[in-house]
């Protein structure tokens, strides 16, 4: 989290800070990707939008 309190960042596995968002984005795209391939995978993600 920002010092303002205002923004959420992560921290990459190169101990990067990225925000939130930014990867929270990706790691849907990387779910949709991997649902794509791989059609036979029991759990199944939705990514329903607000």
């Amino acid at each position: 989290m920002s010092e303002d309190g205002k923004k959420v960042f992560t921290i990459n596995y190169e101990d990067k800070m990225i925000p939130f968002e930014k990867w929270l984005k990706e790691e849907i795209r990387q779910a949709e990707d991997y649902q794509k391939k791989h059609s036979n995978n029991p759990n199944k993600f939705k990514n329903i939008p607000n």
